[in-house]
């Protein structure tokens, strides 16, 4: 199975067909020069895309774009929406990168959702304010709410981003592991590097390391139909990055949240993961398989 170039993502998830007349095109090196071979290759090989990051805001994916765009490959595959009949596969970064895809997910989802059920009054009401792990923030989604909700109590910022920690905080997390940090917080700023101008049903593993914390997420990001299937939307704060008045609705919430225990005891204990979380993921997975089968 030839790839376009070495930097593809999750090769594995490919390689296990052992295919030869298809050419996989990842997006970090995917240049002029790359694209030219496509073009070349493209009588001979079915042609697939796989999209992990938001190839229409940054400049380094302008050929992605521009393949999109043109239509020069068969399969969009990845972040996208799920569009089967369109040859749009959408299999997001959250199964992979969270782990759930070598564990049983329905396990953990029911976990999940007993743990913010089952825990103490005290506990829950003892866990720290609010953290922000990221590197960076090219869309300015994390600086926006930040910059609100830093008034009503320190965000612990463990990582590069805006870092206010020890290194040994640093090396806590890192040791931990990011799911069980998280759940030392009441809330996790975990936006998209853009919750614009993606292509439709972009969404990552930011949503789901923090669900999988505990923690209440602070999202900016676009759901689609299925993501409503795996996220309880109602325990999501959800804001957009462009719009001043949905960052003071969420800070305004919060802020009732942290002054009315009751209230926040409420919203906590919601479940994290819907019922159809499980059954929604695995036909991702075997609409994706299906599709990888029928090339052979």
């Amino acid at each position: 199975m030839p790839f376009i170039n070495k930097d593809v993502y999750f090769t594995h998830l490919f390689l296990q067909y052992n295919i030869d007349n298809v050419l996989i095109c990842g997006h970090v090196q995917y240049g002029e020069y790359a694209r030219q071979c496509l073009l070349e290759m493209k009588p001979t090989h079915k042609t697939l895309l796989y999209i992990s990051e938001p190839v229409n805001n940054m400049n380094t994916y302008k050929y992605s774009q521009l393949g999109i765009e043109n239509n020069e490959f068969d399969i969009l595959f990845g972040c996208i929406n799920h569009d089967p009949k369109n040859n749009r596969f959408k299999y997001p970064l959250y199964v992979f990168t969270s782990k759930i895809s070598d564990i049983t997910m329905l396990a953990r989802f029911e976990a999940t959702n007993l743990y913010v059920k089952e825990l103490t009054d005290e506990e829950i009401l003892a866990k720290s304010y609010c953290t922000l792990i990221a590197r960076w923030d090219p869309g300015n989604t994390r600086t926006c709410i930040a910059n609100y909700l830093v008034d009503l109590g320190d965000i612990t910022r463990p990582s590069l981003l805006f870092n206010n920690c020890p290194i040994e905080e640093t090396e806590r997390l890192d040791a931990m592991g990011k799911h069980n940090y998280l759940k030392e917080f009441k809330f996790n700023i975990c936006p998209e590097n853009y919750d614009y101008g993606n292509v439709p049903g972009y969404i990552t593993e930011k949503l789901m390391d923090c669900c999988l914390g505990g923690a209440i997420p602070v999202y900016a990001g676009s759901i689609d139909e299925y993501d409503r299937k795996v996220f309880n939307m109602n325990r999501v704060l959800f804001y957009n990055s462009k719009d001043p008045d949905s960052i003071q609705r969420v800070f305004s919430t919060v802020a009732i949240l942290l002054n009315d225990p009751d209230k926040f005891l409420e919203f906590y204990r919601q479940p994290v993961f819907c019922d159809t979380a499980y059954e929604t993921i695995e036909l991702l997975k075997r609409d994706s398989h299906d599709m990888m089968k029928s090339w052979k």
